[in-house]
């Protein structure tokens, strides 16, 4: 039995699709040997370590990555020519928590195996989803993917001890900087940073005292491994 095969045994009360299997399709795209992963896993092999007092963390720009032959390839190939940049997650959740999405593409690869919570942006509705409606992705280790343009997705959740590492990249916005305040439409009451639109469900630590709408509604569906 394989590590998704013992996930999948272990959530029996949850239907997890390979990230390789065609319910992905709506949501992005694999790539299969297009571009070379090996610094990226290397970086997170030797320069990311996991959070310890949260159950995630995020930096947005890691220069040797952004700069190294694979992200030049990406840049032109997959964003088009744009600047990109390239960042890291470490992540040991296991729950959805909260969703965010973008009105660009993002891609990533892991150092570990983890799971995607994946949402269709049809399914949000004044600025709520119910976690009903999520499909749920198994992701092996060194798995390039796209998610495209305005998918809700969660951040990567661990499924082992482990945790999981993973490189991010996305346009050279620093999107994850402050945003400008204001709520001149009603998707703008849920734009939190530059480029990222998020809901938290109400059981995510800190979420409310970061002044995350708590509209992500349903059962915090958690991965048990």
């Amino acid at each position: 039995m394989d590590q998704f095969q013992r996930i999948q045994q272990l959530n029996p009360d949850l239907t997890i699709n390979h990230i390789k299997s065609t319910a992905f399709a709506k949501y992005g795209r694999v790539y299969e040997e297009e571009f070379d992963t090996s610094v990226y896993l290397d970086f997170l092999a030797k320069k990311v370590t996991l959070p310890k007092n949260t159950p995630t963390s995020f930096f947005p720009n890691a220069k040797k990555m952004t700069k190294c032959p694979a992200s030049v390839d990406i840049a032109r190939y997959v964003f088009g020519g744009l600047n990109i940049q390239v960042g890291y997650s470490a992540s040991l959740n296991s729950r959805v928590n909260q969703l965010e999405y973008h009105k660009t593409s993002e891609v990533s690869v892991g150092l570990n195996d983890h799971i995607l919570f994946l949402g269709d942006p049809a399914r949000l509705f004044n600025n709520r989803f119910d976690t009903g409606d999520l499909e749920i992705f198994y992701v092996p280790a060194d798995t390039l993917y796209e998610l495209y343009p305005r998918v809700l997705h969660s951040m990567p959740c661990k499924v082992s001890a482990e945790g999981c590492r993973n490189a991010v990249i996305n346009l050279d916005t620093a999107y994850h900087a402050p945003s400008f305040k204001g709520t001149y439409t009603a998707e703008s009451k849920i734009l939190i940073l530059v480029n990222t639109w998020l809901i938290a469900h109400r059981q995510t630590p800190g979420a409310a005292e970061a002044g995350i709408p708590l509209s992500l509604d349903g059962e915090n569906i958690e991965i048990r491994y």
